[in-house]
């Protein structure tokens, strides 16, 4: 089932889009179940019309707890120096860069609540920094399901041509129907977000970070980019 076609519920019937939402669920723990009636209570959740009498999701609040706390179970600064080979003494030029965000791609499901965006996908990025070598680690994984991706990326400070942070603004309009007992009726609004991204290109290629509050990270950014002019035009 594609997540983009549950969420595109204005073609679809109450009883089509319970369907849906049911087999969303097939084979899910308790917890990605309750997440999912998160992200789908917009379009009704596991309540539809009046059959959502009683029926509560959790708060932005209560989901992003979640993500904190399995980002904290996942211990990954030890995770990504196990994963690149390196130990603290190798990376002490300066302070290694936790950069996270959730990821907003098209398999992602998306909540917009004021200017507050949230998604089922979340990434944490470290990045080390050696002697001469700028080494890059990041861990996603999806709340809804099982689903984990690991990315290592490492650059000679030489190689890298751009070190770069990007905010763009990013159009959401929803349809909305089913209101009332009978599903009838329909009506569409927007939920626009910001998603900020750091990119490290090098010749022929780039690789994109997902950064949660830009502005919160300018320091950390600020002194990478210092550390690579150093080391760049370093004899």
């Amino acid at each position: 089932m594609s997540v983009m076609s549950l969420l595109a519920g204005a073609a679809m019937d109450v009883a089509q889009m319970k369907k849906e939402l049911a087999d969303a669920k097939k084979g899910k723990s308790k917890e990605q179940k309750d997440i999912i009636d998160f992200f789908a209570s917009d379009f009704g959740g596991s309540g539809f019309g009046c059959l959502r009498k009683g029926f509560r999701s959790m708060s932005l609040d209560e989901y992003q707890k979640k993500v904190g706390e399995r980002c904290n179970s996942l211990n990954l600064k030890s995770k990504a120096l196990a994963k690149i080979g390196l130990d603290e003494s190798q990376i002490s030029e300066i302070s290694p860069i936790c950069l996270s965000s959730f990821v907003f791609d098209d398999d992602a499901w998306v909540k917009v609540e004021g200017n507050v965006a949230v998604s089922s996908k979340y990434c944490v990025t470290w990045i080390f920094f050696s002697a001469t070598q700028l080494y890059a680690y990041s861990f996603i994984f999806d709340m809804t399901g099982d689903n984990t991706w690991e990315i290592t990326k490492d650059y000679f400070y030489q190689d890298i041509t751009c070190f770069e942070t990007e905010s763009k603004l990013v159009e959401r309009i929803l349809t909305e129907t089913g209101k009332g007992c009978f599903g009838k009726g329909e009506s569409t609004y927007k939920q626009n977000y910001i998603v900020d991204t750091l990119r490290i290109t090098v010749s022929g290629s780039s690789f994109s970070i997902s950064i949660r509050d830009a502005g919160n990270q300018a320091q950390s950014i600020q002194a990478a980019k210092a550390m690579l002019r150093e080391r760049k035009f370093a004899k």
